[in-house]
């Protein structure tokens, strides 16, 4: 290797080995980056641990751990091109493990947040890519390598732009977004707009212009194009927070969102250090001593000479102490078995957690309906009334008596089965600490409902977490819903078990429970809720709008929507008619079949494009809950057991009734799939048009619409509708006790 050449890749490794020490100490100190931030207050990871999947603790924590092993590496790698390979496979498996961890934590009570979950990857490739092929392109030898990053880098940026991801592909909301800036109101907004743009686009801009570095070399080897790739889009994210900080002033938000910018500095700083020492070791290999060249001729010749007296010591240093440094072929062979044996420990513990649920009902008897229907009861909201007391006084009284509730009803357990009185005790022992956690909580009531699977007792605790804001921060509550369950339905989807449990509820409960739902489904469990109470109530109601006189699914000041309402109206009476005493099933049959779909879906359902559309301005997640819904109401509608007309009447008067809410939007959009087309204007339902398709559904028999529904399904989430069938019941014995009377003290706060 020339003279020249040994210049230039120990200049390309000094920097490399600087920024292993600034970036990825970054990346260290990235735990004391919010993990998220609720009503202005910071939530850390090392808070939330024990609410977290360890998977989901390992992505939380892997950026951390990978400016850890970056450090190392800076001081431990003696040649240039393991110090590359390290570092890049260091900031590779961190990716993995937080994509893997992201989707797992997904499924749980805590999703990862977007400033850990998302980092668009091929953006930050693509600047990376830029900044070091800019570099490599000033000398001769490496203007190859350059060649080869700079196209590179424009194939990442095609990437970003063109792959949807989960929704619709980012060159599209970019160009749906331009497409708008002159119908903004004012030039502040618009200007703001173009802004936005402008960062957005920011990848695609770069890239674009690294490819002047193919035809016409930069004239220093640390071009102004690289540093501009380097730290424009992190100063640019930079002015916008400061914008931010003047409207809106300092808070945990915004430094959460400062310590992002900064991290993502760091990742762009080593990929384009790594990119460009690879390039330099690899190219200037080969390269045979001659005759100085120009750009060798400008160089400081003492430089050089430092350079060389630096090497020789090192060199010497090696030989005293023994220590050579890994070849590159054994450091890539090293880091490519991390990446396999981390990525694939963190994709076992990322799976998702296995539905369907196999449970033989017994019979009910006095002595369990004592214990669900009031003991367990009063034993939650005693719980609940202390806990909100607890930080005002010292509450002790409030304490003696929840521990005497739980006594009663641990005893009460341990007489119907030892295993079940043994997880009650745990969850009255944790009940009596304030710091459990809202996962802790669901693991502990779900111990107690597998007591009462292997015990066959037909009852099931409904854990419940709310979060209040208080003046001292944060405060969640816990309590738990007691249900009997009447029937166990088991389904099949794609050869995957599924099952839903009908209950009812025992006791009184909390205002806040969601038994105000007709069902509810969440990701942890391994099934969906009918809610027969609510069923009931429901079809009492829509009984009651099948009779009046004359028919009307509702009422409404403006003519089109009354109309609609009333042929609503008509459409119920039939349906009503032809049930009659099977209303109810057919409501709650359809129900299971919209649960089902949230249990089918999961967390990581794609996104539909008339959901982005319509929902631009909303939060991420008011986006999922709608676009699930929107899933689950399709789904309804396509494979439900009961007629899918019955299915077209809640959505329809959360359409016409209501002006805002997640129902509200997935029942506009659901009735905008079946038309193959947008059914608002401005935000607002066209009700001409809303009015047109209603009629034309009217007119369809029941395969035609499911047809129409699982075709609209499918058109909206890329992929083929599972349908449901079921797999067998199990059915409650007939209660051998009467019900027990609900505890009134039980509701006292």
């Amino acid at each position: 290797m020339s003279s020249e050449a040994e210049l230039f890749v120990r200049l390309a490794e000094d920097r490399l080995r600087r920024r292993s020490l600034w970036a990825g100490a970054v990346m260290l100190v990235s735990l004391a980056i919010p993990y998220e931030v609720i009503q202005n207050q910071p939530q850390f990871i090392w808070q939330l641990f024990t609410e977290l999947p360890l998977s989901g603790v390992i992505a939380g924590l892997a950026p951390c751990i990978a400016g850890l092993v970056i450090i190392a590496s800076g001081k431990l790698c003696k040649a240039p091109s393991s110090l590359a390979i390290t570092v890049l496979a260091a900031l590779l498996t961190a990716w993995l493990c937080q994509r893997l961890g992201r989707d797992a934590a997904a499924w749980g009570l805590l999703p990862l947040p977007q400033s850990v979950s998302s980092r668009a990857p091929a953006a930050l490739l693509a600047l990376a890519l830029t900044a070091g092929g800019a570099n490599l392109a000033f000398r001769e030898p490496t203007r190859k390598a350059a060649r080869v990053l700079l196209w590179a880098a424009l194939v990442a940026a095609i990437f970003f732009y063109a792959w949807p991801g989960r929704g619709e592909a980012p060159g599209a909301t970019v160009y749906r977004n331009l497409g708008v800036i002159s119908e903004l109101p004012t030039v502040h907004f618009q200007l703001g707009a173009i802004t936005l743009a402008i960062l957005a686009l920011w990848p695609a801009i770069i890239a674009l212009l690294g490819l002047i570095h193919t035809v016409r070399p930069p004239q220093r080897s640390f071009s102004a194009l690289g540093m501009v790739a380097l730290f424009g889009f992190p100063l640019v994210l930079m002015f916008l927070l400061f914008s931010w900080f003047l409207r809106g002033g300092a808070g945990a938000g915004l430094f959460g969102a400062i310590g992002t910018a900064l991290e993502l500095s760091a990742v762009l700083a080593l990929l384009a250090g790594s990119f460009e020492v690879l390039g330099e070791s690899v190219f200037s290999s080969g390269e045979h001593a001659s005759e100085p060249s120009e750009a060798a001729q400008r160089s400081s010749q003492a430089d050089a000479i430092d350079i060389q007296i630096e090497r020789a010591a090192e060199d010497a240093e090696r030989e005293m102490h023994g220590r050579v440094g890994w070849p590159p072929s054994r450091a890539a062979g090293v880091a490519v078995g991390a990446i396999v044996l981390l990525s694939t420990l963190q994709w076992w513990l990322a799976r998702p957690p296995p539905k369907g649920i196999k449970w033989s009902l017994g019979a009910s008897s006095q002595a369990a309906d004592e214990l669900f229907g009031k003991l367990i009861p009063r034993w939650s909201s005693g719980r609940w009334w202390w806990d909100m007391r607890v930080r005002e006084d010292s509450s002790a009284a409030a304490l003696l008596e929840v521990k005497s509730r739980g006594r009663d009803m641990i005893s009460a357990a341990e007489k119907l089965d030892p295993q079940l009185g043994k997880t009650l005790r745990a969850l009255a022992r944790a009940a009596t600490r304030l710091d459990v956690s809202a996962r802790g909580w669901y693991r502990l009531v779900a111990e107690v409902n597998s007591a009462c699977r292997a015990a066959k007792l037909p009852y099931y605790l409904d854990p419940q977490v709310s979060i209040r804001h208080t003046k001292e921060g944060l405060r969640r509550h816990l309590r738990v819903g007691s249900l009997r369950v009447v029937r166990v339905r088991n389904f099949a989807a794609n050869d995957e078990p599924y099952a839903t449990l009908y209950v009812r509820s025992l006791g009184k409960l909390h205002a806040g429970h969601r038994l105000g739902y007709l069902g509810f489904s969440r990701d942890t469990q391994p099934f969906a809720l009918v809610v027969l109470d609510t069923i009931d109530s429901h079809t009492k109601d829509l009984r009651g709008y099948a009779s009046a006189d004359p028919p009307s699914c509702g009422t409404s000041f403006l003519p089109r929507r009354r109309d609609m309402l009333l042929r609503c109206g008509t459409m119920l009476a039939s349906i009503n008619q032809a049930l009659g005493e099977k209303l109810a099933e057919a409501e709650a049959h359809n129900t299971a079949r919209h649960e089902l779909q949230h249990q089918i879906d999961g967390p990581l359902l794609t996104l539909a494009e008339p959901v982005m559309h319509k929902l631009a301005s909303y939060t991420d997640e008011a986006q999922e809950r709608v676009n699930r819904e929107l899933s689950a109401y399709l789904a309804e509608l396509a494979n439900g057991e009961g007629p899918p007309k019955l299915a077209l009447v809640t959505p329809l008067r959360f359409a016409l009734l209501n002006k805002r809410g997640t129902y509200h939007h997935a029942s506009v959009l659901l009735f905008g799939a079946l038309a193959g087309k947008r059914l608002y204007d401005l935000g607002e339902v066209d009700d001409e048009a809303l009015s047109a398709l209603f009629d034309e559904l009217l007119k369809l028999d029941e395969a035609a619409l499911r047809a129409r529904a699982a075709k609209a399904w499918e058109e909206l989430f890329d992929s083929e509708l599972l349908m449901v069938r079921p797999s067998g019941d199990a059915v409650a014995p007939t209660a051998t006790s009467a019900e027990p009377k609900p505890d009134d003290e039980a509701e006292k706060p």
